[in-house]
């Protein structure tokens, strides 16, 4: 019996996963971690304003073929390049090109293609919805750094006092 004492007392339990370890940090690696974690914001800006302009641009589609189904026989300007443009009438405006991945080029109703830019749209804003949320936590994650470089200089102040 002695011995099964023993052998409990040797098998203890595991530490719970849920029992926080502690980490030692030098002042650089919490100034690096402090950097990648500002690099990284930025570029969550710069691909959140990239998805911007990408749903300006479809939005801006959308409104056009709305506007251009509306209108039988209409004149448009079309842009040449270097501020030169040329007048030209839109005979059929029920039927629309659109580029696909490839350079491949298809015709599809006014219609379809509203739907389509629809949703891509909604895609666009699904993606800036997710990386604002991680642009957030990106942010939460620097301020958090910050504080605790502040923290440690505060300390290395009161100790060289």
């Amino acid at each position: 019996m002695a011995k099964e004492e023993k052998n409990q007392e040797n098998n203890e339990m595991p530490e719970k996963p849920s029992q926080a370890k502690e980490v030692k940090l030098t002042g650089n690696q919490i100034a690096e971690m402090l950097n990648s974690e500002k690099a990284k914001l930025n570029a969550i800006m710069q691909r959140i304003n990239e998805l911007q302009t990408a749903m300006i641009e479809t939005k801006g589609g959308i409104n056009a073929l709305k506007e251009l189904s509306k209108q039988k026989n209409a004149k448009t300007l079309i842009p040449l390049g270097a501020g030169v443009f040329v007048e030209a009438g839109i005979e059929n405006s029920e039927n629309v090109k659109i580029t696909l991945p490839g350079n491949v080029i298809v015709q599809k109703s006014n219609e379809a293609a509203v739907k389509e830019l629809e949703k891509q749209a909604e895609a666009l804003s699904n993606e800036i919805n997710a990386l604002q949320k991680e642009q957030q936590q990106t942010a939460i994650n620097a301020g958090n750094l910050e504080n605790i470089i502040r923290t440690a200089q505060t300390q290395m102040k009161k100790q060289k006092a």
